[in-house]
Formats: structure tokens, sequence, C-alpha cells
């Protein structure tokens, strides 16, 4: 028995193919034709080569691709709470394979004939729009090939490593139709099997050279698409002894443990069965099993809009931003929303007057509840009223100005933000969190009058340089000091008096500034009582909920929590300052408060969290 065992290093796959053919030749007939080139003689001849043409074409295809990107593709594994790191990686990989409807693979060869391109290209230009559509719209996309490069026809019988990996980067136009994006990857392919002879490495040190910086050797390619014929010849004659095949060694059977990219996407046509096999291979550190099949139901679901017989999309006119990758149960879901008899034209109501009416229909309903501490709904407005009126009155404050507040985690955080809106005023929250120079320049910038701090915050604005601020309330002690007094009908009816409007600005929340300056976000009353009751309307929270706030006063989730919860009845579960990142007491709190409801964002606990409930 002789066993052939072929290394990368040395054979690629049309060389196997050679090989083998050889093989069959001078066992058969005792003749092998000796041939004039050998690789040796490539391999020279490769070095000596003028690439100054491929050098500019290289150049001018990657100019201004962004190599530094990341490609947003759905990954599924976490790492130390970011997505894993080319450092982190381990190289592990998986892969999974389905296989296409007959008539999808009929229509697929005949799109590929009537617009005279390979089937490569067509598979290539799908995938560039299921990455289009995975990334979530992003346009600029590189996809690597593995190329034959056997560029002359000397080269075609030479037993040898040839093929060469290739960047393919396409700027996608959404607008245009399914053929012009076809025909536009066909010119590209054309060129660049013209330019194919140019190493990979070469390339990559072409962009380290225009971008002015070190590039990961794995960083420009993430993912990759092969296409690949096969007769799926299992045994080969050779008169008195067969060959055949211990572990087929094609693209689509053979499963590897490991992954050189993010993602690949390798087709399998087998001309015999007239079958077309999809797998792919995947970064095991990046994706798990159940969202790579998931990928491979929405890259089907895509095929079947362009080439099921049955598909109403055309691919001539239509543009490619109107193709889908949802699956039929999400378009279910879709289709019930917008089905949804919910009228959100004729909202007059702002939010201090929803609030209003919730206390109205059930005021001795616990309202807010943190640890052994709790306000009903009639007792929240009670300290609501209060403050507000102080803020207006003694503090002059005005319907639409801006009124900042860095409070900790309280019943007073609440408070002061419900005070405020009902002052016809815009809450912008401060996260305590935050260095003390953030802090003061973002109160500079609001230019507000008034700002509402408490014991363990005040201390941040001591030294603070405003010639706007004229009055900074400590809430704790104003509510402490006043809880017991009542409030007269004339000091309640300058609140009711207040011209107020559902157009008014509610909310400003200031992005983090990583990119420049922060950017202040403004929400208004109907924005909000619109989503706010969107969440209603679809049953995501009811009056019966007990709500906890996770969010920090950072990010707009908290507002939806806060006030959310309180403006349709609901009881809100507040934590104790850094509550959320203590495990035990979070899990504590779910458990005895019966949370029903919570919303998770990425910085509202540590990396690792574990719940037991």
């Amino acid at each position: 028995m002789i066993l052939f065992n072929f290394h990368h290093i040395a054979f690629d796959g049309n060389s196997i193919d050679l090989f083998l053919d050889d093989l069959q030749l001078a066992y058969t007939k005792n003749h092998y034709e000796n041939l004039l080139l050998q690789y040796i003689d490539y391999s020279v001849q490769e070095r000596e080569l003028d690439t100054s043409a491929a050098e500019e074409y290289w150049k001018d295809l990657l100019n201004d691709y962004d190599a530094d990107k990341s490609l947003q593709l759905g990954y599924s594994n976490i790492v130390n709470g970011k997505s894993a790191t080319r450092q982190l990686r381990t190289g592990k990989g998986s892969s999974f394979q389905f296989q296409l409807d007959h008539d999808v693979i009929h229509h697929m060869f005949k799109h590929a004939n009537e617009a005279q391109t390979t089937m490569f290209q067509l598979g290539l230009t799908t995938y560039y729009l299921f990455l289009y559509k995975l990334t979530n719209g992003d346009v600029d996309l590189c996809v690597g090939s593995i190329h034959l490069n056997r560029y002359r026809y000397e080269l075609k019988n030479l037993i040898g490593m040839f093929a060469n990996t290739l960047p393919y980067r396409l700027r996608l136009d959404p607008t245009a139709p399914f053929y012009r994006t076809l025909l536009k990857v066909k010119q590209m392919s054309l060129e660049i099997f013209q330019n194919s002879y140019l190493p990979y490495q070469n390339i990559l040190q072409l962009i380290q050279k225009q971008q002015r910086h070190k590039l990961l050797l794995a960083l420009l390619i993430q993912t990759t698409f092969h296409f690949e014929s096969s007769s799926n010849q299992e045994f080969i004659d050779l008169d008195d002894a067969l060959l055949c095949q211990l572990k087929n060694t094609n693209l689509i059977s053979f499963t590897k443990n490991a992954s050189q990219f993010d993602l690949t996407l390798s087709m399998n046509h087998d001309i015999h069965r007239q079958s077309l096999s999809c797998l792919f291979e995947y970064s095991a550190d990046l994706f798990d099993e159940q969202t790579i099949k998931l990928m491979a139901e929405q890259y089907q679901i895509l095929l079947m809009q362009l080439f099921s017989p049955t598909s109403s999309f055309d691919l001539k006119t239509k543009p490619v931003y109107e193709l889908s990758i949802l699956l039929p149960y999400e378009m279910q879901f879709i289709n019930e929303l917008q089905r949804a008899d919910v009228d959100f034209r004729h909202r007059k109501q702002n939010i201090y007057e929803a609030f209003l009416q919730r206390v109205m229909e059930h005021p001795q309903k616990l309202a807010i509840i943190l640890d052994e501490q709790s306000l009903t709904y009639s007792e929240a407005l009670h300290c609501v009223q209060h403050l507000s009126i102080h803020l207006n009155q003694q503090c002059g404050v005005k319907h639409g100005q801006i009124v900042c507040q860095c409070v900790e985690r309280s019943v007073e955080m609440v408070i002061g933000i419900l005070a405020i809106l009902a002052c016809g005023s815009c809450y912008c929250p401060l996260n305590p969190n935050d260095p003390e120079l953030r802090l003061q320049s973002l109160v500079k910038s609001t230019e507000t009058s008034c700002l509402l701090v408490h014991s363990q915050t005040f201390k941040q604005f001591e030294n603070l340089n405003s010639q706007h601020i004229s009055n900074i309330v400590d809430v704790t002690e104003f509510i402490i000091t006043n809880f017991l007094q009542l409030c007269s009908n004339d000091q309640a009816d300058t609140l009711s008096n207040l011209d107020m409007s559902i157009q008014d600005f509610s909310f400003i929340i200031f992005t983090s500034g990583s990119t420049g300056a922060p950017k202040a976000i403004q929400i208004s009353q109907e924005n909000f009582m619109f989503y706010n009751d969107s969440y209603y309307s679809l049953k995501v929270w009811s009056q019966n909920d007990n709500i906890i706030q996770l969010a920090q006063s950072s990010y707009d989730v908290h507002i939806g929590e806060i006030v959310g919860s309180l403006i349709k009845g609901a009881s809100l579960i507040m934590l104790h300052v850094n509550g959320n990142l203590d495990m035990s007491y979070l899990s504590a709190v779910i458990q005895e408060k019966q949370i029903t409801s919570l919303e998770i964002e990425e910085l509202s606990f540590p990396s690792k969290l574990l719940i037991p409930y």
C-alpha cells in the first residue's frame, strides 16, 4: 500500500489533481511527459518580475480603506467584557455545512449565464450583500479569496504552491440593483486576475506605507469567500489497482479545528450530483455554533429572495438595500407590531400630567422602593411638588430652562428628576462617577443657573467657577426639612399654571466625548411619551410590574426606567450606591422585590455576571 500525503507548502489544490493525473498516466501508460519548466523556474522568475503596474493597481484599489476597521459580524462570544481581540484568540475554529435548494441553484447558474459571469463572481456578490446586511449597512467591504495565480499558460500544468490570498475591496452602492452590483464585482475580479501575481505580503507592505502604521497580518482580511467545482470522484482506476481518498480534502467536506479568519464562506459545486454545498468556517473564539446556524438561515433567506422562482424581487431594477435577512418569525413579529392598534398621533399629556394621573388612580400604591425606604405615589408627589415649587419660586427656574442634577442612586434622585420636569424644565443628568473636570465642563456648557446635588456629590462642585450658577440645591437636605410641611393651594396652582407644551425638551444627555467634545442629545416630551407608550402597548411593561433601575445616569436608559415606570403606575425598585456592581446584593433584590422587568446595558455590570435566579 502506498499513502500520499500532500503538504500545502508545496502543493496547492490544482497541484493535487495534476499529480493524480500524471500518476494515472504513468501507471497505466508507462509514460510521463517531462515539462520544460519546473516550480523552481517560476520562483526565480517571480523574484525578477516587474511588479510596478500591479503595485499601482493595489494601491488604487485599497486607497482610503480603513485597515483598522473591525467588521461587526454579530460576534457571540465575549472575552473580559469585549469581543475577543486578535491577541486573545486561540486560533480554534469550527465549521457548519448546509445545502442549498435545487431551485435556487438552478436560478443561480441561470443568472450567472445571462450576466456572463462566473459562479465565483455571482457567489461573491451575494456574500457582499449578506455582509452589508449583517453589519447593519457597512458599504466599504473587503473580502479575501484564494486566487489560483496561474496567470500564464506555461504555469497551467506545474505542480507547486501558486495560490495567493487577495483582498477584494468593494464600495457597495445600496441603491444599485443586483445586476449592476454583479457586473461591478465581475469587472473588479477581472482586474484582480491581471494583477494577482503580487504576493499578499507585498500588498500588506503597500498599505503599511500608505497608512503609515503597523498592520497586523490578518487585520486587512477578516472574512473570506471561496468557490470550487468538483466531480466528487472517490476512486481513480489504475487498471490493477485503485487509488482512493482516505479523507475528502475538498473545502466543503474537510473539517478543521482551526480558523485563520473570523468567518469564511466556502461554496462547492458537485458537478456529478448538480448540488451546491455551503460551509461557514468560523473562529470559535468569536462565534458559537448557534450564531453560525442563524447566519446560515439568514444567508439562505437572502438567496431565496434573489434566486427563488417565486420571488418578486427584480434583480435588474430593485435596489439591493430592499433585500432582507430577517427570518420568517422575525417578519411575523414586525408585522404584528405594525398592526398594533395604538394611536400615537393625539397625545396631549406631558410627563408631569401623566404622573399626576397615576397618583390620582392609586395614591397608596408603592411608587419608589430602595431597601427599607419607600414612598407611595401620593408621598412621592408631595416631595416633588415641594421641590419643584422651591426651584420655581426661590431658585428662579423657568419653563424651558436646563437644570443639571448630580445625585447618586437614591430616592432623592427620582424626586429631583420629577421636580425638574414639573417646573417645565429640561433635566440634564450628570454621572457622579465622572471626573470633576468633565462634570464642571458639562455644567458650564448647559449655562444652567441651578444645580441639584446631595451630600455625596456636593464636594465635586465646590470649586465650580461658573458665572451662570446661582443656586446649588441639596436635594436630600431639602426633602428632610420640608417633608412634613404642606403645600398651599396657591403654591400648587403655580405649577398647574405653568405654560408647558408637549413639544418642550424634557431631557438632555451628553455623549462620552470619545471622538471629540461631548455632544448634547435632546429628547422632547412628545418623543419620550411616544417611546414609553410603545413599551406598554407591546406589553413589555405594565402597571403591575416591579421595574428595577440598573442603568447609570449617563445613559438614557435610566430615564425610561425611572420616569417611564412612574408615569404608567408601576413600582420602581432602586438600588443603593454601586448596588448594580454587587452581584450578591443585586441577586437578593431581584428575588426579594420580585422584579418582573429589567433592562440591561453592558456597562451596568462587571464583565462576569452570575445571578442565581
